[in-house]
């Protein structure tokens, strides 16, 4: 529930942008599923084959870790999956504070 001093503004932009980015995620989650990408597995731009191992750094100097091939390939299939659950978390969200928003309204305008 939102607290008092939440100004009602800014409450309204929010589910506003909430609406926006999340069909938005959504949408782009489909056209990544619907595409199936190029059917490679890259690594910083590189086509990888299998036995390969993906090398990560920060600023080129610090290395972070390395993945496999096939680390590399469930990330890659995974991904639109993750953006449609981010997408859809948020349009729920933003429903559920529309929803509380309007009760909090009907029941201040009410005598």
């Amino acid at each position: 529930m939102p607290s008092a001093t939440q100004d009602p503004d800014k409450v309204r932009r929010g589910i506003i942008v909430t609406f926006i980015v999340g069909p938005l995620l959504i949408a782009l989650s489909v056209w990544a599923l619907l595409t199936g990408g190029s059917g490679t597995v890259s690594c910083g731009g590189k086509t990888m084959s299998p036995g390969d191992t993906c090398e990560t750094m920060i600023y080129g100097i610090i290395p972070t870790g390395a993945r496999s091939y096939d680390t590399e390939r469930t990330i890659d299939h995974l991904a639109p999956w993750g953006l449609a659950a981010l997408g859809l978390l948020s349009v729920a969200s933003a429903s559920r504070r529309l929803v509380r928003l309007r009760r909090e309204n009907a029941e201040s305008a009410s005598p």
